[in-house]
């Protein structure tokens, strides 16, 4: 046995990832959301887009900033908890970086859901995900 110290893996930097006022957490947000929202549909992902128009969940007046809060669906039908989570990655580090360019209007709740015919492992890489996303937000706004 060696005494090689384990490599640390470095934390995001601030700024990086989403908050919590950024997501979408509690199960009543999301069916808000599915039942109210507008729905929009790809080869792998339906979106769903919930317009707010300035106000907090509750009906309270937003006192900060307006902004788009993302929600992330994978049916357990997709696949285990690795290619779950792997989606749900992909998915937020899209939002992640083009929330400001592709979803222009800051006071909506969205939530990207993975299709339940298709199987988690079908959906490869960033890059597949970013293209099929890109072509949809399109439609959205």
């Amino acid at each position: 046995m060696t005494d090689t110290p384990l490599k640390r893996v470095q934390p995001l930097k601030a700024g990086h990832g989403l908050s919590k006022r950024q997501r979408l957490l509690k199960p009543g947000e999301f069916s808000r959301v599915f039942k109210a929202g507008k729905r929009f549909t790809t080869k792998n992902f339906l979106v769903y887009v919930l317009r707010r128009g300035g106000e907090e969940p509750g009906g309270r007046v937003a006192a900060e900033p307006a902004i788009n809060r993302l929600g992330v669906s994978v049916s357990s039908a997709s696949g285990n908890a690795v290619a779950r989570n792997r989606v749900k990655r992909l998915v937020r580090e899209f939002f992640r970086q083009k929330r400001d360019a592709m979803f222009p209007e800051p006071t909506a709740d969205i939530v990207i859901a993975v299709k339940k015919s298709v199987k988690a492992t079908d959906i490869k890489d960033y890059a597949g995900v970013k293209e099929e996303l890109r072509v949809l937000c399109g439609k959205v706004w």
